[in-house]
């Protein structure tokens, strides 16, 4: 399960949860869960959210996120782009 979005599905099944119960529990809005877990763009905000609210551990999503996204900067800039 190497993609973030299959990974938060799998433990949304998991707790029986549905797109709306999560969005709940996250305090996020409807339209960023939903692009998230349609492979669309997450900042580390969204998905320590996301897996505070599925009792998951970040660390794992974390790292899937980063593999999507790729490293940081070298000079420590954000780039402008993801929610």
């Amino acid at each position: 399960m190497a993609e973030l979005d299959a990974a938060l599905r799998t433990i949304m099944r998991r707790h029986h949860l549905t797109v709306d119960q999560l969005t709940r529990r996250s305090g996020l809005g409807r339209t960023t869960v939903s692009k998230v877990l349609n492979g669309g763009p997450s900042s580390e905000r969204t998905v320590l959210l996301l897996a505070r609210a599925l009792g998951a551990d970040p660390v794992p999503l974390l790292r899937l996120r980063s593999r999507r996204v790729g490293p940081p900067p070298a000079d420590g800039s954000l780039s402008a782009g993801a929610p």
